[in-house]
């Protein structure tokens, strides 16, 4: 009978500690956060798991954009890259150094002859309140995960530039 008992408890200790595990394992995957190459990427939820991609959840980000036009991205992307680092060193109405956040996200649109080529990094929540600056246009993205990606795109007006 003590025998018994004794191994009824062992099976619940190591069911409790299977399930304590999984709950870390779960709590690990729902909440991850990176850096790359010194950049903070935004926390993320990770919704499934393929063989070559991960399908994840972000929080509602402003991002900040410039575009440009050219025949290949190569053409404007040192441009557009020169505008968001300028953008986040200072060249704000608020004059403030912001920090830089990944993913950079290239968006191409097609035209007849040349594309147009939008490149945006996301601000970090704490500092994205900062008014627009010339040729800089900001946007807030929210994903969820029954809907899809929604775009809401805000333009600045010209009251609104630093």
């Amino acid at each position: 009978m003590t025998t018994l008992r004794h191994f009824g408890r062992r099976c619940r200790s190591n069911m409790i500690l299977a399930f304590a595990l999984a709950l870390g394992a779960l709590l690990v995957a729902t909440s991850e956060g990176c850096e790359r190459h010194g950049a903070k990427c935004p926390e993320y939820t990770v919704l499934q798991t393929h063989e070559d991609y991960e399908e994840r959840r972000y929080p509602s980000l402003v991002w900040v954009s410039a575009s440009g036009s050219g025949k290949s991205k190569s053409d404007v992307s040192r441009k557009l890259i020169k505008k968001l680092y300028s953008y986040l060193g200072g060249a704000n109405s608020k004059g403030m150094n912001l920090d830089m956040m990944v993913p950079v996200r290239t968006k191409k649109v097609v035209h007849e002859g040349f594309n147009t080529y939008t490149m945006a990094i996301p601000l970090r929540p704490e500092q994205s309140h900062d008014p627009l600056a010339q040729n800089v246009l900001h946007w807030s993205e929210t994903r969820d995960y029954l809907l899809g990606q929604v775009l809401r795109w805000i333009r600045a007006s010209r009251n609104h530039l630093g």
